[in-house]
């Protein structure tokens, strides 16, 4: 695989979006996740039948992680997201992602499957 873009480019290109085109980095987020799970629809179909672990770190690809998540879940999939950071260093736009993939943010969902978090007591890099 050949990366298109660096980190630092694209980092570069969602402060653009956010400070000059004023794109809020939450709908960023929202808007990566929709469009994974878009591939994973086209990939697999029947979403509800499916389980994820998804893996966050504490930056904004973590709030990507968390947004799939959560959108995954109120698709019917069963979810275990694993948070690999200690959560008092969640930061940025991840933070409001983070709270609305919650379990407790969840039990509205109509849906019978789990969505659950493991937050890692240990450094795993």
């Amino acid at each position: 695989m050949i990366p298109l873009l660096t980190s630092e480019q694209m980092r570069q290109l969602d402060a653009n979006a956010i400070q000059t085109i004023g794109i809020p980095g939450v709908v960023l987020m929202e808007n990566a996740a929709l469009s994974v799970l878009n591939i994973i629809d086209e990939r697999f179909g029947e979403v509800d039948l499916l389980t994820a672990a998804i893996f966050c770190g504490p930056g904004n690809n973590g709030g990507d992680g968390f947004a799939l998540a959560r959108l995954l879940h109120l698709r019917g999939a069963d979810v275990d997201v694993f948070v690999l950071s200690d959560p008092a260093k969640l930061k940025g736009d991840a933070l409001p992602t983070t709270n609305s993939s919650s379990p407790s943010a969840s039990r509205s969902c109509a849906s019978p499957r789990r969505l659950r978090i493991w937050i890692s007591t240990s450094t795993i890099c």
